[in-house]
């Protein structure tokens, strides 16, 4: 209603809207027959036919021709009801036009469904509104970055001191430099406002959240010098409550994948495994399938860093163009890079090379863990650990390198996890807790004989020479060792389990 009544100005609309129905939606107008009012609707009619008539229902929207009965005005406070003097127009004339503006508004909210719909970036969803407002737009965020600026000389003609702003740009420093405290103040709000001409024009702003956490501005610039109505504010604020999700997919998912898979992602990396049915679906989008092979790649953060968002969001999306068939995922600080290898056909270190590269020359400290190959999409959490516990592994034990590859640490994590939450001795064999006992009461060397001669693919002359020991006293040692500790030598699990508990009292490097 307050759109239509900012639309009808020409008509001198009095009454009031009542508080409350601020964001109510209006389908169609229809002239009233029969006193019988419903929701939804904005019903016409001449002030005469309301005679009689005690009460509106709430949430009934009405527009006369002509005052209605004061007593009717006064009762009527949850209801929306306005009137023209103009005797110039009839009910049923008046109908068509209020149909035609739910028409136009109804088509520009049906656009900004089907570009959400196939996740276009917010420049595209600007594009769209600007004939709405018939004034430029344009988002900024939380880092004073222009997210895009939209401003047409085919709607409006711009004054030639406009100033526009780069997308994905920060703010000029003279811009920065002007922010007072009441600029910062008007940060906070959570309704439309006017911000003062800080660009030289009053701009009407509504701030998106997440949560508590403002995120970004949108803003609208009066420069046909207009003002602004109740009609915009409705509009900014249904506008940026539409871009407030898709601004969250913006900030921390790649362009270069549907708002579906995005979505999807988030939630498998959260833990909460999806239908295969709709991962299989939203994939299918993108020409990719969930049982294609994919690798993933952590790009780490140094201890020593922290680079904020904006600054990682634009080198991730560049990454992006240079390896095809890959998406990518902030996450605390790091980026995330999903690959396809099945559609790329390429080889991941053929991957990350590129990756090295232009992290390198864009100054970024950050390292790499790469996850071994996997074949299930859905499984993807798994693989991200696998590319952050590669980074782990590797700086541990082989220092700083550009590129940690998981599956040259496999076995340092088995023994991380093996190990986790308790200590070596508590998964011993009871036989290898026997001869350390026995080593230790005599200065013997069993377990050291032991641990060489499965090291050494229980060869007999491999052991003796790396022992310099005869061979008949190995061979007696190795019959000790079985009787003592009661231990089968020639089954295979009692090995693996002996050879497990030697790597777990190793020291990594």
């Amino acid at each position: 209603m307050h759109m239509l009544a900012s639309d009808l100005g020409d008509l001198g609309l009095e009454g009031d809207i009542a508080s409350g129905l601020y964001e109510r939606t209006i389908t169609f107008a229809a002239l009233a027959l029969d006193g019988d009012f419903a929701k939804n609707r904005v019903y016409l009619l001449d002030a005469e036919a309301l005679e009689g008539t005690d009460e509106l229902p709430a949430k009934v929207n009405v527009l006369c021709i002509g005052e209605p009965p004061a007593a009717l005005v006064d009762k009527s406070k949850r209801a929306n009801l306005l009137w023209t003097r103009n005797g110039k127009t009839t009910a049923a004339a008046l109908a068509d036009r209020v149909n035609e503006l739910i028409a136009s508004y109804t088509a520009w909210a049906d656009s900004l469904g089907r570009a959400f719909a196939v996740s276009k970036p917010l420049r595209r969803i600007a594009e769209l509104s600007e004939p709405v407002f018939n004034n430029p737009i344009w988002m900024w965020d939380s880092q004073l970055q222009t997210v895009f600026h939209v401003a047409s000389d085919k709607n409006v003609k711009l004054p030639e001191r406009y100033r526009m702003h780069t997308d994905g740009k920060p703010w000029p420093i003279e811009e920065v430099n002007a922010v007072n405290e009441d600029f910062k103040e008007a940060l906070q709000s959570r309704e439309p406002h006017l911000l003062p001409p800080m660009f030289g024009y009053v701009s009407l702003c509504y701030n998106l959240f997440d949560g508590k956490q403002y995120i970004a501005t949108l803003a609208i610039d009066d420069v046909t010098g207009r003002g602004f109505t109740a009609r915009d504010k409705v509009l900014v604020k249904y506008l940026g409550d539409k871009m407030t999700p898709a601004l969250k997919y913006e900030a921390h998912f790649s362009k270069h994948a549907t708002y579906r898979v995005n979505e999807m992602l988030e939630r498998l990396l959260r833990g909460e495994a999806g239908p295969l049915p709709d991962l299989q679906g939203a994939l299918a989008h993108m020409g990719w399938s969930a049982k294609d092979s994919y690798f993933c790649v952590l790009a780490h953060q140094s201890a020593s860093t922290s680079y904020p968002d904006v600054f990682l969001i634009p080198t991730a999306e560049a990454l992006c163009d240079l390896v095809p068939h890959t998406m990518f995922y902030i996450i605390n600080g790091s980026i995330l890079f999903v690959s396809n290898l099945t559609v790329s056909q390429l080889h991941p270190v053929k991957v990350c090379e590129p990756l090295v590269e232009m992290l390198r020359k864009r100054g970024f400290d950050m390292k790499l863990g790469v996850s071994t190959p996997f074949s299930d999409f859905s499984q993807v959490r798994y693989f991200f650990d696998q590319a952050h516990e590669a980074i782990h592994l590797g700086e541990r034990i082989d220092g700083e390198q550009p590129v940690y590859m998981f599956h040259d640490y496999i076995l340092e994590a088995m023994i991380d996890k093996c190990l986790a939450g308790t200590v070596p001795e508590a998964l011993y064999l009871p036989g290898l807790s026997r001869l350390m006992r026995y080593d230790k009461a005599h200065d013997g060397d069993l377990v050291e004989t032991l641990e060489e001669y499965l090291k050494n693919g229980m060869s007999m002359k491999q052991t003796s020479e790396a022992l310099h020991m005869h061979r008949n006293t190995l061979l007696t040692r190795l019959k000790t060792i079985e009787s003592l500790g009661k231990l089968d030598l020639d089954d295979h699990k009692t090995r693996i389990q002996l050879m497990m508990a030697f790597l777990l009292t190793e020291e990594l490097p």
